[in-house]
């Protein structure tokens, strides 16, 4: 099963709603990676073999053009958010 590293910006409730469903989750909060750069973000994932799942994967475009400028593999998800949460915002 694949590996998943949620970014900063994707609500803890996620990471318990996969892990429920039996993923293997690391968050970026429980690596204690708040605050650092999309790159770093994108950096650590790899380092972990772990596929980042973001709400702002749009961001890390530029990161993750130069990691394969040096051949490192990469995966990514993307989901749309309407909130900086994650969350989808009622309306």
């Amino acid at each position: 099963m694949i590996k998943l590293y949620l970014d900063e910006d994707v609500h803890k409730k996620i990471a318990t709603a996969l892990r429920l469903k039996g993923y293997d989750v690391l968050s970026a909060h429980e690596a204690g990676n708040n605050g650092i750069s999309d790159r770093k973000q994108l950096e650590f994932a790899v380092s972990e073999q772990r596929a980042i799942f973001s709400s702002t994967l749009a961001t890390l475009t530029g990161s993750k053009k130069s990691l394969l400028k040096r051949e490192k593999p990469i995966s990514a998800l993307s989901f749309p958010s309407r909130s900086r949460s994650g969350i989808p915002s009622k309306r």
